[in-house]
């Protein structure tokens, strides 16, 4: 079986986050839980001034990474709508990895600074 490469993580001071939105991503249409659930899970995040993780990179027994923040997350921070300090800390130091949650494999594309 092929070993996946290692992926920066916090402790490195690199920061990963989903390329994209999943299918069913907490921030579109088809989110796996209702509003009054997501509402609750922003509103925990943003008091305890935490990102919010991507769901399909918390799969047991996956070997996908377990620490990749959520990409509508990210983007939601990117538009001013949300804050995070692992974020913040993460984009001025420029250590925004952006992976394939599928893969584990960082990808040759960030989302524009905003």
């Amino acid at each position: 079986m092929r070993k996946l490469p290692a992926l920066p993580s916090v402790g490195d001071g690199a920061l990963a986050v989903a390329h994209r939105r999943c299918d069913q991503c907490l921030f579109g249409p088809s989110k796996i839980v209702d509003d009054a659930r997501r509402d609750n899970l922003l509103r925990s995040c943003a008091e305890r001034d935490i990102d919010f993780g991507c769901h399909k990179a918390h799969q047991p027994g996956s070997r996908r990474r377990a620490d990749v923040v959520c990409a509508g997350f990210y983007e939601s921070y990117l538009r001013g709508e949300r804050t995070a300090r692992r974020i913040r800390a993460a984009r001025m130091a420029d250590v925004v990895v952006r992976v394939d949650v599928a893969t584990g494999l960082p990808v040759d594309e960030e989302a524009p600074r905003g």
